[in-house]
C-alpha cells in the first residue's frame, strides 16, 4: 500500500463517531473499551430504530418525509415542513412533535409506537 494510503477520516450515521483510519479497530473491536463506550451502545438503538422503521415507515411517505444519503450517513426530509431535516434515527420524534404539519393523517391520531 502506498504511503497515506488508507488514512482520512471516517463518520457513519450508525454511530456518529468521528475517526480515523488507524483507530477503526479500537472503534469496532468488541473487546476494546472504545467499542463499548461510543460503538455499542449506538448499535442497539439503530437496529431497535430499523425494527421500528420495517413495521410503521410506510407512513412517511404520507407524512411527505423520505431518506437521503448525506456525507456522515443518511437524513431525513420533510417536505410537509418547508423541508426540514434531521438525522435519520430521528424521523419517528419529528412524526409526533407539535411542529410536524401532518399530511397523511387527518384526525390528528399518529399511528407510529
Amino acid at each position: 500500500m502506498a504511503a497515506g494510503a488508507g488514512r482520512g477520516k471516517y463518520s457513519r450515521g450508525y454511530c456518529s463517531c468521528e475517526f480515523d483510519a488507524d483507530e477503526a479497530d479500537k472503534h469496532l473491536n468488541p473487546t476494546r473499551k472504545v467499542f463499548k463506550i461510543y460503538h455499542s451502545p449506538y448499535k442497539k438503538a439503530s437496529v431497535d430504530m430499523i425494527g421500528k422503521l420495517k413495521l410503521d415507515g410506510w407512513q412517511l411517505y404520507y407524512e411527505s418525509i423520505h431518506f437521503e444519503a448525506q456525507a456522515g450517513g443518511h437524513a431525513w426530509k420533510c417536505k410537509a415542513c418547508g423541508d426540514r431535516t434531521g438525522n435519520w434515527y430521528e424521523v419517528l420524534e419529528h412524526i409526533t412533535t407539535k411542529n410536524h404539519r401532518h399530511r397523511g393523517c387527518t384526525s390528528g391520531v399518529i399511528l407510529f409506537f
